[in-house]
């Protein structure tokens, strides 16, 4: 069982480095790669900065091999970017979704309550589809996300009612899906561009 399997918000705060700012939708499966303890510390060094796997094996300990191990299942389930050497997460906001075949047609439901984005104050938020508990209750942080949470209010054009940031930050996903994603959708288009079974 990974150590993230059980926690609903993963903030990896200070986004140093990041470029991108599309949406990426992810399938269930890929989302859930990314939540191994050793991928999630990958993810936060390439947000702090830190893009070249030299020095991730130098910070993290870890031996080459092991390193890219993870890196190639980041880059595969669509999490990152490999620009000539240095990673680079792939998107400003992450969209999970499910697939499934009925009476003859596909469809495709977009998950309202996992995904993650990247907020330059806030950090990279990771929301994993788990019930938001009370741990926020005990968690130093809890100012400074409430703070923060007033600035995504803006910037997402929402009204949070959630007791918690954990459960804020699940609401402004979702309110945000509900909202501009169904916009997106209903007068844009997809590119579809398919991970190592295409």
């Amino acid at each position: 069982m990974d150590a993230f399997s059980d926690v609903e918000v993963i903030r990896i705060p200070v986004v140093k480095h990041s470029k991108e700012d599309g949406i990426r939708m992810l399938s269930e499966e890929a989302f859930r790669k990314a939540l191994h303890p050793a991928r999630i510390n990958i993810l936060r060094l390439v947000n702090f900065g830190v893009t070249r796997p030299i020095d991730m094996m130098r910070k993290l300990k870890m031996p080459k091999s092991t390193l890219f191990h993870h890196l190639s299942v980041l880059l595969e389930s669509g999490w990152l970017r490999d620009g000539k050497g240095e990673y680079e997460l792939a998107a400003g906001i992450y969209l999970v979704y499910q697939v499934r075949k009925e009476n003859g047609d596909l469809l495709i439901r977009v998950i309202n309550n996992m995904g993650a984005f990247v907020d330059y104050k806030t950090g990279f938020i990771v929301v994993t589809g788990k019930e938001p508990t009370i741990n926020c209750v005990r968690c130093p942080f809890i100012t400074q996300c409430t703070e923060t949470l007033k600035s995504l209010e803006r910037r997402f054009d929402t009204v949070i009612t959630s007791r918690t940031p954990a459960e804020a930050y699940v609401e402004l996903l979702s309110n945000w899906m509900n909202g501009r994603l169904v916009k997106v959708l209903s007068d844009g288009f997809l590119d579809i561009k398919g991970g190592k079974h295409a």
